[in-house]
């Protein structure tokens, strides 16, 4: 079993009791879509891919993963493909660097779910998301669960519905690849380094976790030198 995979069982396990494998119910449902405009807006990177968005609730989410390979400044973000050299940036004394990879270093693949990144390209200055656009904060990811029924249930409403989520799979700290087909991984901005809640020595950040044989969406923390999937929202201020 998947080491990081097994630090989640007991709270998918109580996440799975509490939904019973339910959708949420029809008030709910009617509620969520009054609140989504499915409308068809695209967004354009630096590197000139185009993704589409759906507006929920007044933001506005990319529905694909993003894909870019430079920094909204035009700086490369380095494609690791060595599992060696993907692990070891993070260590005492070396510099923590923003990298980026394709799942098992199949550019293919990325046209299809998008990069993985660290959460160093992530919370990098020099900015991951397109102009007027943005990394989602943890409170972002909170809102999108209670209105689609609650982290019991949101997970099955976003790989099902207009959101699209791929599961993608993700990198493991040390530069392996895993879950593509049934797990996806998405990063937010937050960190969380506090030492109760933080196993890993380069510290930990925010992520959500969904499942695509289950219906839950888990918020948690995770080692920042994983590589993970990135959708950007819509700075309020200028959405439709």
């Amino acid at each position: 079993m998947n080491r990081k995979l097994a630090g989640l069982l007991l709270p998918v396990f109580l996440i799975l009791n509490s939904c019973d494998g339910k959708r949420p119910d029809a008030e709910a449902r009617k509620k969520a879509e009054h609140l989504v405009d499915s409308s068809s807006v695209s967004v354009r990177d630096i590197d000139g891919n185009s993704y589409l968005s759906i507006e929920i609730a007044g933001n506005r989410w990319m529905k694909e993963n993003l894909r870019v390979k430079h920094f909204r400044n035009g700086d490369f973000i380095p494609d690791i493909k060595d599992p060696g050299a993907w692990g070891n940036i993070n260590k005492k004394g070396i510099a923590e660097k923003g990298k980026c990879c394709s799942y098992d270093n199949d550019a293919s693949l990325a046209q299809i779910f998008g990069l993985l990144y660290n959460w160093y390209a992530v919370s990098d200055s020099r900015l991951l998301c397109p102009t007027g656009w943005h990394m989602p904060a943890d409170s972002d990811w909170s809102a999108l669960s209670q209105l689609l029924g609650g982290p019991a249930c949101a997970g099955a409403e976003l790989r099902e519905g207009t959101f699209t989520a791929l599961p993608a799979g993700g990198r493991e700290a040390e530069g392996s690849f895993t879950n593509r087909g049934s797990y996806a991984y998405f990063w937010n901005r937050n960190a969380n380094d506090s030492s109760n809640n933080c196993a890993y020595e380069e510290g930990c950040a925010k992520e959500c976790t969904l499942c695509f044989s289950a219906s839950f969406l888990l918020q948690s923390a995770t080692s920042k030198s994983r590589g993970m999937s990135v959708r950007c929202i819509k700075d309020r201020e200028q959405s439709n």
